[in-house]
């Protein structure tokens, strides 16, 4: 199957947690690029569509979109992407929230 994305994704094997008004869980980051993730979790969740990603090794809470989904993984997109918010840190502006995202200071 042919590559759709316009950014290439990175393996990873981070931990993180996926959370929306319904449930918060634990899960890792199977590969990442700076607009979206693919996550791999335990079967038996129920995700809504927008949920909030903490990502511990980069100190950032993401909102994030459902965009696939099967029982033990699922697919996002950010609503922001973080190259973005790497460029506004670099900039000196890494603590004022914008829209769509959760700042988190460490």
């Amino acid at each position: 199957m042919k590559e759709s994305r316009n950014v290439p994704r990175k393996s990873s094997q981070m931990p993180a947690s996926l959370s929306s008004s319904n449930v918060n869980m634990a899960c890792t980051i199977v590969n990442i690029s700076p607009k979206g993730a693919k996550l791999k979790f335990r079967p038996g969740y129920f995700l809504s569509r927008a949920c909030y990603l903490q990502i511990s090794d980069l100190g950032r809470t993401v909102l994030s979109h459902v965009v696939w989904r099967t029982r033990t993984e699922a697919g996002v997109s950010f609503s922001e992407s973080l190259a973005d918010r790497d460029r506004d840190d670099a900039a000196g502006e890494g603590w004022r929230p914008r829209a769509g995202v959760i700042r988190t200071r460490s």
